[in-house]
């Protein structure tokens, strides 16, 4: 996936599919050696992305909750 793609994703995306990306993201950078391989992009651009998306909707907090939930739950990595 390049950036360009990836950006209109996250435009088109429900708030809940965006905070589904961003732990997926996180669990990527945390916890998966390969580091987001899967996703054809750097997973840290990835998440500077979602952080941009959520920031011109007015929703931070999504992408910050996103983020506790994975380091306070990381068994939710494995499942992902």
């Amino acid at each position: 996936m390049d950036i360009n793609t990836l950006e209109e994703s996250l435009e088109l995306m429900s708030e809940q599919a965006l905070s589904r990306f961003a732990k997926r993201c996180f669990c990527l950078s945390l916890y998966n050696e390969s580091g987001g391989e899967e996703l054809g992009i750097d997973v840290h651009i990835a998440l500077d992305m979602v952080y941009a998306e959520c920031t011109r909707r007015g929703i931070e907090r999504l992408y910050d909750a996103a983020c506790e939930s994975v380091n306070a739950h990381p068994e939710v990595c494995s499942a992902a």
